[in-house]
């Protein structure tokens, strides 16, 4: 984990429990300055990278629930993917993440490319990723994001960093 200020200006928003959405309350705090999302999705996506070249199953330290970043970008997708600040926010991120993955020689934009491959070619990642949503998502079935949905999605945005100039 880091601690700085953002790279976006901050996004005022509602905060409302989910208690007063259920009860169609007026949200308990009226404004709150929140993280922009496609920062969020940038960071999240520099995450997954560094995390997936990093990781070692081995390690008493692994953890698992680093799926949890491949949901999280596939629900911020349809938000974010459209963004003209996205894929430079999210080079920008990768390249000061990569010095944080012990890697060695790793690069930013390479750790990204190998990312997917990564994910798609150990079949634990998919099982992980299952269990991490059956255990967090209480709607029904069908409204949970599927691993092969969460991955297109993550490729989405790979192709949208990977394409900026």
């Amino acid at each position: 984990m880091t601690f700085g200020g953002t790279l976006l200006a901050p996004v005022p928003k509602p905060v409302q429990s989910l208690f007063g959405r259920t009860t169609k309350a007026s949200p308990e705090v009226a404004t709150l300055a929140c993280v922009d999302l496609v920062e969020t999705a940038a960071d999240k996506l520099s995450a997954l990278a560094w995390r997936t070249a990093a990781r070692d199953r081995t390690s008493q330290t692994d953890d698992p629930t680093i799926v949890r970043h491949l949901h999280d970008l596939a629900a911020l997708v349809p938000k974010v993917g459209a963004s003209a600040e996205l894929g430079t926010l999210a080079r920008r991120i990768l390249a000061i993440d990569s010095r944080r993955t012990g890697v060695a020689g790793a690069e930013g934009l390479e750790l990204l490319r190998s990312m997917l491959p990564n994910i798609t070619g150990d079949p634990l990642w998919r099982r992980e990723y299952e269990e991490f949503v059956g255990a967090v998502s209480f709607g029904p079935a069908t409204d949970r994001i599927s691993y092969e949905r969460a991955v297109a999605a993550c490729e989405t945005l790979v192709k949208v960093v990977l394409k900026v100039a």
